[in-house]
């Protein structure tokens, strides 16, 4: 933040400040609700595991956590070991892993993502949902990935402007 300032002098500098303090903020709530939601992901999973009696319910749940901090795909990669596990086992056991996969994922799209990152962000779950409707044919997977935090940090330099322009019209006047 220092070289963004440098060349920026009093009230300029402070507001610059401001925001690039808040637009910090933001991305940083983005990154503690993403893990926080692959947090939820991975005791959704394991909470499956152990319910079906896969062997190395924790690690592969673990896992699950840590592959999900990626959106959207995070799950569906950290659920290949255990389907490889599932599959040693017995064969209809990787079905019944699939469908917990299937029901976390529902539950992460439509309930746990929207709420955890709306309240970190400020943003309403619905506009989140729609966020991600409206992204996936324009923009895909990338799209859906970026679009969360692009808005996000959109939103906070809308209020720092409206704010701005606020303090520059009561200035001049």
């Amino acid at each position: 933040m220092p070289f963004a300032t440098k060349f920026l002098k009093g009230e300029k500098r402070r507001e610059a400040k401001s925001l690039l303090s808040n637009v910090d903020k933001t991305i940083a709530a983005y990154i503690i609700g993403q893990v926080t939601v692959a947090f939820v992901d991975g005791v959704l999973m394991y909470i499956g595991y152990v319910i079906i009696g896969l062997p190395y319910a924790i690690l592969l749940g673990i896992f699950v956590i840590v592959t999900a901090v990626v959106p959207f795909f995070g799950p569906i990669i950290g659920v290949i070991p255990a389907l490889i596990v599932a599959i040693m086992q017995d064969p209809v056991m990787a079905i019944y892993v699939l469908i917990i996969l299937i029901v976390v994922q529902q539950l992460e799209g439509s309930l746990v993502a929207p709420t955890v990152l709306g309240s970190r962000l400020k943003i309403h779950p619905l506009t989140i949902i729609l966020l991600l409707i409206i992204a996936m044919p324009l923009a895909g997977f990338i799209g859906m990935v970026i679009v969360v935090p692009v808005y996000a940090v959109g939103k906070v330099l809308a209020i720092n402007l409206v704010r701005y322009i606020k303090l520059y019209r009561e200035t001049i006047e």
